[in-house]
């Protein structure tokens, strides 16, 4: 694996600015004294040093495909006794990521069938721009998320879109104009309701939001 923004200091300049509150604090609950930590890619440890402080005497290990990040690590991440740093890559390991090729269909499906009808599909990264070019100076931006990853979340999510690509405008939409056919619009839901089953599958909906103050 090759990790795309490499490691030169510009990039760890960044990553030793982050600590548990600013880039982790929804495990700052979990993070007792005992608990054990994997903190995998784990670059100069900031965050692996400050799980070891918040778990002591629990272990702490940091692991990072680079031998160099590893080493700075060591060096300076203080992060006490019970925090331990190692070479290791996570995409070595022999084991299946179960992707599901039926909903990357959709995805690509989705986005034509919207830009066809003049719409922005991840119109979200847009807003603020938007808003800007229509003359607003006061805007507040922000963001919220969905996410759907129990069974019963799952089950009404992914069964959702598998009706929506059967049985929707979408899906007249995409057979009139020759974008898939009826036999793939099948296999696209079928394959919606085989993610909903997996135990590992999750979805996340990022939402940017805007206020314009006139």
């Amino acid at each position: 694996m090759t990790y795309t923004h490499g490691h030169h200091e510009s990039v760890l300049r960044s990553h030793k600015w982050r600590s548990v509150d600013n880039s982790a604090a929804y495990l700052a609950p979990h993070l007792t004294s005992g608990t054990s930590v994997l903190d995998l890619g784990c670059g100069p440890g900031t965050i692996t040093a400050d799980f070891g402080r918040r778990v002591a005497p629990g272990r702490v290990l940091g692991i990072d495909a680079s031998a160099a990040v590893i080493e700075e690590a060591r060096r300076e991440a203080g992060g006490g006794p019970n925090v331990e740093f190692s070479v290791g890559d996570l995409y070595a390991l022999e084991m299946d990521d179960h992707d599901e090729p039926a909903i990357d269909r959709w995805l690509a499906l989705y986005r034509t069938i919207t830009r066809c009808n003049a719409g922005e599909p991840d119109a979200g990264r847009f807003l603020l721009a938007w808003a800007h070019a229509a003359g607003f100076d006061d805007v507040a931006a922000d963001a919220s998320v969905w996410c759907f990853a129990t069974p019963d979340e799952r089950a009404w999510w992914g069964g959702l879109w598998a009706d929506r690509m059967t049985d929707s405008a979408i899906a007249r939409q995409a057979v009139t104009e020759g974008l898939a056919t009826e036999t793939e619009l099948r296999e696209i839901a079928e394959g919606w309701r085989r993610w909903a089953t997996h135990p590992d599958a999750w979805y996340a909906v990022l939402h940017g939001e805007i206020l314009c103050h006139a």
